[in-house]
């Protein structure tokens, strides 16, 4: 008794080209999330001469796997969690976090939804 198996090929193909399409639809998703925390966080950033603000960021490391968020200003690490510093001009301590964790449904549900367009 033998059993024939045929279209493997196609499968593998298929497999490859979900793959390829899922490596193109992350990073961008990605980034959608990594701008929208962007901007979320320098509403939130400390206000004095505005440079803080300024100094924001979001790049994309590990061939479009990471997006990383923050701010270059010497300070911008004290005025983040210096929850004793008051902000008469606007502005909060915790301006990167308090937004992320605001938010972690919402970028997993963009990115997974980025993936399920590429599934389906």
């Amino acid at each position: 008794m033998s059993i024939e198996i045929s279209g493997l090929d196609s499968v593998l193909s298929n497999l490859e080209d979900i793959n390829r399409r899922i490596k193109q639809a992350v990073p961008k998703a990605l980034t959608d999330v990594g701008l929208d925390l962007l901007g979320k966080s320098k509403e939130k950033a400390p206000i004095d001469t505005g440079d803080l603000r300024g100094t924001g960021f979001m790049n994309l490391e590990d061939n479009g796997k990471t997006a990383v968020i923050g701010f270059t200003e010497i300070y911008a690490l004290r005025q983040h969690e210096g929850l004793e510093y008051k902000h008469p001009l606007g502005g909060e301590a915790k301006y990167l976090e308090n937004p992320l964790k605001e938010n972690t449904q919402k970028y997993i549900k963009h990115i997974k939804d980025a993936i399920g367009k590429v599934v389906d």
